[in-house]
């Protein structure tokens, strides 16, 4: 895994290389410095899962990750040598390329996601998704995010407050 002379830089393209995998494996966007998780069964709804700096905290649970899905792939991985060589300055790295690895989301608040669709504030319309394909809306969507999510049914909802 890692060769070359530069062993520094090696393991530092390593870890960032696996944090990337990471994110895109388990749908975590970056949004203004802070890292926002998909949640399930959803569009376009995230949830905080935290700073920039978590990065570091995270590594060892990412890798333990890694060698449960691909064991042969990281048989050999020296998991503290990576970690001690490799979160230089991986931080500074991710939030200039996530806009290169299409890792970046931008937060909506006018968009409100419930289990049947998407209600727009801004222009008051409701898209059902039952309507459409799930990819079709997606790429409608593509970029777009949220963090109202409502689990439960738009057309359920009681707006007679009296």
């Amino acid at each position: 895994m890692l060769g070359s002379k530069n062993i520094g830089e090696d393991a530092e393209n390593a870890c960032l290389n696996l944090w990337y995998y990471y994110m895109y494996l388990n749908d975590i966007r970056v949004h203004k410095k802070r890292l926002y998780k998909r949640i399930k069964n959803t569009y376009i709804s995230y949830e905080l899962f935290g700073e920039m700096d978590v990065l570091d905290d995270k590594f060892t649970d990412i890798m333990a990750s890694f060698l449960e899905k691909f064991p042969l792939q990281f048989e050999n991985s020296d998991i503290t040598n990576l970690k001690r060589k490799g979160l230089v300055r991986l931080e500074t790295r991710i939030a200039i390329d996530v806009v290169r690895f299409d890792l970046n989301i931008k937060l909506r608040y006018d968009l409100l996601e419930f289990r049947d669709g998407i209600y727009s504030i801004k222009l008051n319309k409701f898209l059902r998704s039952d309507r459409v394909e799930r990819d079709s809306l997606e790429s409608q969507l593509k970029g777009l995010a949220t963090i109202k999510y409502y689990d439960r049914h738009y057309k359920n909802l009681n707006f007679n407050t009296a």
